[in-house]
């Protein structure tokens, strides 16, 4: 019996904690030739795809969702937790 899950996942190198799901729009050579205004405009394209990643992975539970701008080509990081149920080891979730 695990006495603390945090724990053994954490000290466990084979598994994880959270994950991060990255989502970008086009490539960086598209991305080169527009500035600054013209990439926040991806703004309402990164909310709509973090909303619909809930309805399309109602199990995955959102930690973070933070919108990059200023690296090469704007992108969505999402952190969270996929959560399982009634799992083969006893325990329910």
């Amino acid at each position: 019996m695990i006495d603390n899950y945090f724990k053994n996942v954490f000290n466990n190198e084979k598994k994880d904690l959270a994950c991060v799901i990255i989502i970008k729009l086009i490539d960086k050579e598209y991305w080169d030739t527009k500035d600054e205004i013209f990439k926040k405009k991806t703004t309402n394209v990164y909310v709509k795809q973090s909303h619909d990643l809930l309805l399309l992975v109602p199990n995955f539970k959102v930690a973070s969702t933070v919108i990059h701008y200023d690296e090469t080509s704007p992108h969505l990081h999402i952190v969270g937790v996929p959560i399982k149920y009634k799992n083969e080891n006893g325990i329910e979730k």
